[in-house]
């Protein structure tokens, strides 16, 4: 019976692990693929929101992997389009789309996942989630606005999303004025540091 039962126990990991570990496929490599491109997507913005020369002012915390993780994915019907602030002053139009509930280091977290009304018109964002975020590393190590992290609708398998905060960046505006950058909402303001992602970027520009 005793044997039976950690054969039963050893089983219950394995189909565990066969259940999330497609979730947990990103690897360090992957990340730094990702912030690669990030970076060539900034240098190619016609708005050119950093020069060429700034490029290795760009800066990560270290990669984390406790920073990568599972969380409960609920989406959210009927949630009415509401306009979002921007640090221009500007509105943007979105719409709550779904929750997220995590645990880390023993502490329940919940963001919410939104949808742009506009980015949804075209066809390679339709699947596209924005979420933007406030922590306690903000005005210090990370810019004072926040940072973004970007998720799709088509990663959540059996009720769950990975949100790897390694990959959150930082919103135009903390390279150069003249942006609108959404304000992260009051719901999204993480009472925690979370030492992962894009740190704060420190512009030379005027120096002599």
């Amino acid at each position: 019976m005793k044997n039976a039962y950690i054969i039963r126990t050893l089983l219950s990991v394995l189909l565990l692990w066969q259940i999330t570990a497609p979730l947990f496929s990103q690897s360090k490599k992957e990340v730094i693929a990702y912030r690669n491109t990030h970076l060539d997507e900034l240098l190619s913005d016609a708005r050119k929101p950093i020069t060429p020369e700034e490029k290795d002012l760009i800066k990560y915390f270290s990669f984390k992997k406790s920073w990568q993780v599972v969380a409960e994915y609920v989406p959210l019907e009927k949630e009415p389009v509401f306009q979002m602030p921007t640090y221009s002053g500007v509105t943007r139009d979105y719409r709550k789309f779904a929750k997220a509930t995590f645990t880390h280091r023993q502490k329940k977290i919940t963001v919410f996942l939104y949808q742009n009304m506009t980015l949804i018109r075209q066809p390679q964002y339709k699947d596209y989630l924005f979420l933007p975020f406030k922590d306690d590393t903000n005005g210090v190590e990370s810019y004072g606005g926040g940072r973004y992290m970007d998720v799709r609708i088509s990663t959540v398998k059996d009720g769950k999303i990975i949100l790897n905060f390694n990959k959150a960046y930082n919103p135009y505006c903390a390279y150069n004025e003249g942006f609108n950058c959404p304000i992260p909402p009051q719901e999204n303001h993480l009472n925690l540091s979370i030492r992962a992602g894009e740190r704060n970027f420190e512009s030379k520009r005027g120096e002599k």
